[in-house]
């Protein structure tokens, strides 16, 4: 049985992603954990963040719990946490703090655990984004950094990997605008028919997921 750890398992993408991976794999196939703040359906197990305490205490109760299971290794470790927040200069330095706690502090949450938890020739993907890849982002510049920066963590982390377990894979996607319901609500002008859907970034995480040889040789994969 596969053991798959979902970092951000409540969100839009997360649940879909679990989702699918019981579709596919069904409830026999693989066993999954969430790690978000608030528990997700869609998961075998929900490991709670506490949002009043500091990242650091956070990780630790994370690790602690991780650590009294029989069999404390994730055959993949998958990051879809995060989220839009627009904000340009001007705009004081709250998106800028939300952004990076968002995006790039649950993207390195996912990397430390798996630098612990990951079983050999295992897979941990990142999200980044297409739109903070190849240009600047001067309406949301807090999430352009905050993206920036996860993209910088996988290219450490495929420079060294190993910072992995053996023959372990790095990917990080790059999806266009995701179709949800959050960034329909932030996004209201925008054409919503040329966005990615959650469904399509899904099975291509599982597919991952389920056949190694499926996954691709480069670093950074547009979705």
């Amino acid at each position: 049985m596969k053991r798959i750890l979902v970092v951000g398992g409540s969100g839009a993408l997360g649940r879909t992603v679990l989702r699918t991976l019981k579709q596919r794999l069904g409830s026999t196939g693989c066993e999954t954990t969430s790690i978000d703040f608030s528990n997700s359906n869609c998961a075998d197990i929900n490991l709670l963040l506490d949002g009043k305490q500091a990242w650091g205490l956070q990780m630790k109760g994370i690790q602690e719990t991780i650590d009294m299971e029989p069999s404390p290794q994730f055959d993949a470790i998958i990051h879809v946490a995060g989220g839009f927040i627009p904000g340009g200069l001007g705009s004081g330095v709250e998106h800028v703090e939300n952004s990076l706690s968002t995006n790039l502090f649950s993207a390195f949450t996912a990397a430390e655990l798996a630098s612990k938890y990951l079983a050999e020739s295992g897979l941990l993907t990142l999200t980044g984004a297409q739109g903070a890849f190849d240009q600047g982002c001067s309406f949301a510049i807090g999430y352009g950094m905050s993206k920036a920066a996860t993209h910088s963590l996988a290219m450490s982390i495929h420079s060294d990997p190993s910072q992995l377990p053996s023959k372990s894979r790095v990917v990080c996607i790059l999806p266009q605008t995701i179709d949800t319901a959050a960034n329909r609500e932030a996004m209201p002008e925008m054409d919503h028919t040329l966005w990615t859907s959650k469904e399509s970034i899904a099975e291509r995480l599982v597919n991952w997921c389920e056949d190694r040889t499926s996954i691709p040789e480069e670093l950074f994969v547009t979705v």
